[in-house]
């Protein structure tokens, strides 16, 4: 006779792990973003300290680029993970996500200097979950439900109230200013580009993070080098130390 209730128990068991390892990704997924968030604002730190000490915004993406290159292959190396990368589709979305990248260091960089870091922050960071998911939508053809487009005008609105930018309740920060509507007009642009590459690298998904984390640095760090002695600072630069707030 067969032993329904065995294979109804191990039918079930079997769900549960599933269910179990859902969940588990899940948190792992929320947590990584967390860590991620902690790790780009005290970038962002790191970079104002820079910029006031006198580096130019090329130095900076190059140097640290060059330190994320050397760091991920030693992960490559130690993980035993290939770099060749035979599939011609995934060589240019390889590269382009670099270059993205680069873009959006660039504008970021360039538009704390003309605005305050809480500003230009909160403008990237509010515009990136409604520019990711539409992208998403666009590129990967990704569900958007209304509820999905409610919640990301939400975190938009959250992420004002938190930081309270002084371009929205500071009734004296002019926005007049040439400089500062650059810096703003850039911050929308990183945040752009910061969206754009998360879509690149999901279409990336046979190949290794910590390959697509290599190649990212590097192409950033052989463009950023010839920049360094080609690209000036714009003309009409304030001049003037990063504002933190």
């Amino acid at each position: 006779m067969l032993d329904l209730e065995s294979d109804d128990d191990e039918t079930s068991g079997l769900v549960g792990n599933s269910s179990r390892s859902n969940s588990s990704t899940t948190v792992l997924a929320v947590v990584l973003a967390l860590v991620s968030g902690v790790c780009h604002a005290t970038s962002a730190l790191f970079t104002v300290f820079a910029v006031n000490v006198g580096f130019s915004e090329f130095q900076i993406i190059f140097v640290s680029t060059v330190a994320g290159s050397l760091t991920s292959l030693l992960v490559v190396k130690l993980g035993r993970y290939s770099l060749l990368v035979e599939d011609s589709l995934t060589t240019f979305l390889l590269l382009a996500n670099g270059v993205v990248m680069l873009l959006g260091d660039a504008s970021y960089i360039y538009a704390v200097q003309w605005a305050p870091l809480g500003d230009t922050t909160t403008i990237v960071n509010a515009s990136m979950p409604v520019m990711t998911a539409f992208l998403s939508y666009i590129i990967l053809k990704e569900t958007w439900t209304i509820l999905d487009a409610t919640c990301a005008i939400l975190s938009i609105f959250g992420i004002i109230l938190i930081t309270c930018p002084s371009f929205v309740f500071d009734r004296s920060s002019s926005l007049n200013d040439n400089f500062e509507l650059e810096a703003y007009s850039l911050a929308i642009f990183a945040g752009l580009c910061y969206s754009l590459s998360p879509v690149l690298i999901r279409k990336m998904m046979n190949t290794n993070v910590f390959v697509i984390i290599f190649y990212q640095f590097a192409v950033d760090a052989l463009l950023s080098l010839p920049l360094m002695y080609i690209v000036e600072n714009p003309s009409g630069h304030p001049g003037h130390r990063v504002r933190v707030i």
